[in-house]
This record gives structure tokens, sequence and C-alpha cells, in this order.
């Protein structure tokens, strides 16, 4: 029977959604052969009216038609990119103006890479959107069971299965809940992390019926597209990192974190440095011999101005700037009581302050493979900035409640974008906005606050974290910026805590007690410069071969684009791929853009050779670059600390 053979397929592959199916209630949703077609009965209603055939085909059709939710990237900015990818991005222009190809504004190409289908019902539109889309990535939401449970009898999902062959990067995933939250950071995980979102332009999201969860991640999908393709750095910034974790962990021998440690009934301080802050520091200071107080970023100084000592102060970008930003505050006041808690890749220049630091290891860079010691070295979501990582200590360090002061991601004031004694506002350092503070978003204490896109996404991965690991915490939010979701709100005045705290003492000796060290000889058995250069080189012949060992025409080089994208995602475990995959994430998205809106088989053709011709340089230069780092660290006994990689450098200065 076709049921159990589906039934079998999924229980063979997808033994969750096997769980949840034969858990289903068979009663609910009743089928009706129609003679050819289907309709589906619920609750004494014809689901379809007329066949789920017939429907689907009409509204496949209308989708067709009026192509609606559909992200379409605008046209790539030079200003988005690093150096080699903004002087790739010129040379597919100039090749495209010399040849006279002309880019439409709109896509010609309609097929896609992410195709988003909310709700199964009995499925008889999924074979047809994926005829017209040829998507590889498939993601299927479907919160009643009941109707997904009918489709095994009338749909044959093994056939359906086998159009999507994971050998050749295809993926299908299936999300089953009735949580908008939770499926909207399914999608946008998928999207991120499946197989990364260089092919974002052209997603598609279908609805099947009316639902209002469906209307809310629909509406967080297309409000905010940016966060599905963000935080995906560039290639100086992974040559920074490596070769920052190189000189602190040979030369520092430095404790490693070790985290996940068992709840402790004692609060947490996370300070950051937004204009709430200049209200907040008297009850910091009187609940400081209570909490662990944790300063993220420049809040340093705005708490040791105000006598106020941190415990820990955070750290984690590898640029030059922390530098400098520290040692403005260490030249006014001591340091000495205070530990550092700081990535791997900082710049060796800044933990060199401090007389006590502890560094950890930030999973999914070109570090990590090569250098952690294990999982537990890890803080994860430590990243985008510093008020993530000061979070994320506190609650793998044990902290039961995790207070936020000055942690605004926005302002009440425009002019007024950080506290009043920082390095922002006294000229130091300069700021400016990411883009216009024109959002106006919900104020953590009612009314509205000014943010911009990358505070939103700190806000994102703020939220996600207390929702994927933040059981057994509490986290107030007392600042006076926009409202984090999953943070009780908790006016200053509201602060006290309970009489069973664990003594302050304690909890920090447990703290910096779940350390290990990174000795020399850990640096020897994880460094072999050798290998190192070899992996590179094989890296780059296997991407270049994906474009050059088949022909020219639009087809061959868009899969040979995909190819590349796939080997990258799935082989993360590569340090090298690791590095790698930022910068042609870049380079890809920006490819698949321009090839997307030739409008005629020639002009395809000569986009497509365009491309294959940049793409191999890019990759080339690429490996070159890494290379000229690796050389320069083959020998641990003789390597010294070299310059900062900057953005527009195509090749490190001899």
């Amino acid at each position: 029977m076709l049921a159990d053979k589906n039934l079998a397929m999924f229980r063979d592959q997808w033994p969750e959604v096997y769980d949840a199916l034969l858990a289903a209630d068979l009663d609910r949703a009743k089928l009706i052969d129609l003679g050819g077609d289907w309709d589906v009965e619920v609750q004494g209603r014809r689901f379809y009216d007329g066949g789920a055939k017939a429907f689907s085909e009409k509204q496949v059709a209308k989708f067709w038609r009026e192509q609606p939710n559909r992200i379409h990237l605008s046209v790539p900015q030079q200003d988005e990119f690093g150096g080699i990818v903004a002087q790739y991005n010129t040379a597919i222009l100039r090749a495209a103006v010399d040849q006279k190809i002309t880019f439409f504004e709109n896509r010609c190409d309609l097929r896609n890479h992410h195709l988003v289908v909310f709700g199964i019902g009995l499925a008889e539109h999924l074979p047809r959107l994926v005829d017209l889309l040829e998507s590889k990535t498939l993601v299927i939401v479907e919160p009643n069971l009941d109707l997904f449970r009918a489709s095994l009898k009338t749909f044959d999902w093994v056939a359906f299965n086998q159009r999507f062959p994971k050998e050749d990067g295809y993926r299908i995933n299936f999300i089953l809940i009735n949580d908008g939250q939770k499926i909207y950071d399914y999608v946008r995980g998928i999207i991120k992390s499946q197989k990364s979102p260089a092919f974002l332009d052209g997603f598609c999201l279908f609805q099947h019926y009316e639902s209002e969860v469906f209307k809310y991640v629909g509406q967080k999908i297309f409000s905010f597209p940016r966060t599905l393709f963000s935080d995906i750095g560039y290639l100086n910034d992974n040559l920074n990192m490596l070769q920052n974790t190189y000189f602190n962990l040979r030369d520092l021998k430095p404790k490693i974190f070790q985290g996940k440690q068992p709840r402790m009934n004692l609060p947490a301080f996370i300070v950051g440095a937004g204009p709430s802050l200049d209200k907040s520091f008297e009850t910091i200071r009187k609940y400081a011999d209570q909490a662990i107080v944790i300063s993220c970023g420049t809040a340093i100084g705005s708490l040791l101005d105000q006598g106020i000592v941190p415990d820990f102060h955070v750290e984690m970008e590898n640029v030059l700037a922390v530098y400098d930003a520290v040692k403005s505050v260490e030249d006014r006041h001591s340091l000495s009581e205070i530990t550092l808690v700081c990535s791997t890749t900082i710049h060796p220049s800044v933990p060199v302050l401090f007389q006590d630091m502890i560094m950890f290891f930030r999973g999914g860079l070109c570090t990590y493979p090569i250098f952690a010691p294990g999982s537990e070295s890890e803080i994860p979501n430590a990243s985008l900035i510093v008020s993530n990582l000061g979070a994320s200590f506190a609650r793998e360090a044990g902290c039961h409640e995790i207070y936020f002061f000055g942690v605004d991601l926005g302002t009440r004031d425009i002019n007024f974008h950080h506290a009043k004694n920082t390095p922002y506002l006294r000229g130091e350092i300069d700021f400016v906005w990411h883009e216009e503070p024109d959002v106006e978003y919900p104020a953590n204490f009612g009314g509205v606050a000014f943010t911009h896109d990358l505070y939103l996404e700190v806000k994102v991965m703020h939220e996600e974290d207390i929702r994927h690991n933040g059981a057994g915490r509490i986290f107030y939010n007392c600042s006076d910026g926009i409202e984090i979701a999953g943070m009780v709100p908790l006016p200053l005045e509201d602060v006290s805590f309970a009489d069973d705290l664990l003594p302050k003492k304690v909890g920090l000796d447990k703290i910096t007690g779940a350390t290990i060290r990174f000795l020399e000889e850990d640096f020897s058995a994880a460094w072999n410069g050798k290998d190192r250069v070899r992996e590179n080189r094989q890296l780059a012949a296997q991407l270049i071969g994906y474009l050059t060992d088949r022909g020219d025409s639009y087809n061959d080089v868009l899969n040979g684009m995909r190819k590349i994208n796939d080997y990258l995602s799935d082989n993360r475990g590569l340090a090298e791929a690791l590095t790698f995959q930022s910068t042609m994430a870049q380079g890809l998205a920006a490819a698949y853009f321009y090839m997307c809106r030739t409008g005629n088989s020639e002009e395809r053709r000569k986009i497509s050779v365009i491309v294959r011709d940049e793409l191999t340089t890019l990759i080339t230069t690429i490996s070159e670059t890494v290379e000229f780092l690796y050389d320069a660290l083959e020998d641990p006994e003789t390597a010294v600390l070299g310059g900062h990689f900057e953005d527009d450098w195509m090749l490190p200065p001899g």
C-alpha cells in the first residue's frame, strides 16, 4: 500500500516525522474519493471544495503568474564587500560592459534555491512548485499533522523525495510545529547554516492555506530579510583571527574556559555602554558585592570612572581599535582586579593589559578545527557583539539570573548613541550608525526607540540564545532601549535579590576554576604549517575544478557555483573551508545576482564565461593570500606577529 511505503520511508529517513505522523488523529481528516482526484473533510467541511489536484493546479498557476512572496536582492554595492570581492565584482561589471551585456532590473531566471512551503494538505502542489522552481533546498512547514497523515494515502512521498538527492546537495526539511517564532528560527537557521545563504536571491515562500501562524512567520521573513544573509564575515577577518589565535596560544599559554557549568544561585550583571547606562550606576553599585559584574566593550571605562570594578571584562573583536579603547582606560585606571574574558582571536596586544585572562574558542571560525581542544571550550552564541558574549558567558558559567544594563541596542535620542562618558561621546572613537537610525522599534519600558539593522540582528541573536540555551535561567532587561523577547522588563528600582544567593567569592572561584591551560605541547600538537599549505592548495584546486571541469553554458556554470557552495558548507570541519566560505558566499551571491538578470541565451553564455573566469581568479587570490599567511606562520620558532590584514588588500605586501 502507498501509505505503508510512505511511512517506511519516513521511518528510515525522518524518524521524528514518522513518530509525529503515528501520533496524528486518523479520524479528524476523512478522505473523499472524487474519481481521479481527492478531497479531505475536516470537522464536516471539505478542505479543497473540489479536489486537491484541481485546487493546487490553479493555486500554483496563480502564484507563477503573480510571483508573490519572493525575496529579490538589490544590486550588489561595492561598500558591502571586502577588498578582494569588491575587485572581483568590479571585474565582472567591466567585462559585462565590454561585451555589451544588458542586466534587467528583475530576475529573468525565475528558478530558485530556497523554497519554503507553508502547508502540506494533500501535497499535490509540491511537485508542481518543484517543476517550476527547481529548488535545491525545500522547507515544508505543517502544523496540521492530520492532513499530512491523510496525504500518505494519496501522494507518493517516496517518488517526491527522489527528486532531492542528498549526494547532489538537495535537501528536504520538515517543520511540524505550531509555534511561529520557532518556525522562523528553523527557517532562518536552515537558510543561513544548512548550505549558506549565497543563493538567497529568488527565495520563495508559498502558502497553501491561510493560518495565523503562517501569517506571523511570513511577516517576520519579509519585514527583515537581511537576517537571512548576515554575519558572514570577510577574508581579512579570518586571516586576522587565525594570526591572532596563533600568537595568543603560542605565547600566552592562556586559560581556556570550559563551559556548560552547573547552575548556581548567583546573578550576573551584563553591562553595555548604551545611553541608559548613565542612569544605572547606582543600582549596579548597590548590588555589585552580590552579583557577578561583566563589562562589555567600552562600558569598562564608564564603570571604573564611577568607582565600580567589574569582575570580568569581555572582548571579542580582532581589530586593533579594541587595544586603543582598552589602553585609554588602562592609562586612567588599574585593570589588575579584572579578569579579561576574550576570544582566542583577539589581537595579542589586548590580553597583556590584564593580569588575568580566560580565553574561549568561537565555533564556525577557521581557528576552531585547528586549535580547539574540545566543544567545551566554545561559548555558543557569543556573537554578534560583546553584549551577546557577556550574556552567553554568564549563562555558560552557571549564573541563574542575568540582568542587562545599558544594552540598549538603540536609543531614545539619536544624538546620544552611547553613555556620556564613553570614548564615542568624548570623540576618542568615531561612531557612525551603520544605517540611518530611522527604524522605530518598541522600547523596553513602552514607547519607541530608534535602532538599525545591525542592532536588530544582535537582538535576534539574544532572543535565539535565550530560547535555545536559557532553560533554568531568568533574563531581566533593565535597559531603556528596544525590547528583547524572552527578557523580563525590570525597572532599576525593582531590582532585588533573594536571601539564599551563593557567596560571590565562591561563585567567582567556580567560574575561574572552570578552565584548562593551553600549553606549549598543545600548540605543537595542533599546528603543522605544511599540512595547512597542502589543504589550502587542494581546496582551491577542488573548487576551481567545479567550474572548469565542465562546459561554459549558463547551467554548467550555475551548477558549478552550487557545487562550490555545497562543498564548503559540507566540509566545515576543515579550517580552509571556513576561511574561504564567507568570501566565496559573497562572490557567489554577486555572480548569481548578475546571471539571473540576463535575458537571452547569448548573453547568458557571455556572463557565464565571465563569472567562471572571475570566480577562478577569486579562488586563486584567496588561496594565495591564505598561503602567504601560512608561510609566515609555518615555523613557530621564528614566526613573528605581522601586520593587520585590511579590507583593501588584494594580496598582503611582501
